[in-house]
């Protein structure tokens, strides 16, 4: 699997202990978004869907939390 620079920065920020915060929107009001939140709750950067949605794809992520609209993935642990 080929990742592209944006994705392996991202992978990268995970590593760190970095979780995404992924909102799935709601209807036409309010559009999907992803921020990058570090453990501290005061360091975030935002990433864009698309990035999110190609990372599960590829089975990378883990869902720590999930709440409606909202889910929380972390880099998935291997052996």
């Amino acid at each position: 699997m080929k990742l592209s620079n944006t994705q392996n920065n991202v992978v990268e920020l995970l590593k760190k202990g970095y979780t995404i915060n992924y909102f799935r929107g709601i209807g036409t009001r309010f559009a999907p978004s992803a921020t990058l939140e570090h453990n501290d709750c005061i360091s975030s950067k935002t990433v864009s869907v698309a990035t999110v949605k190609a990372l599960r794809k590829y089975n990378l992520l883990e869902e720590v939390y999930r709440e409606s609209y909202h889910s929380m993935y972390r880099l998935k642990l291997t052996n």
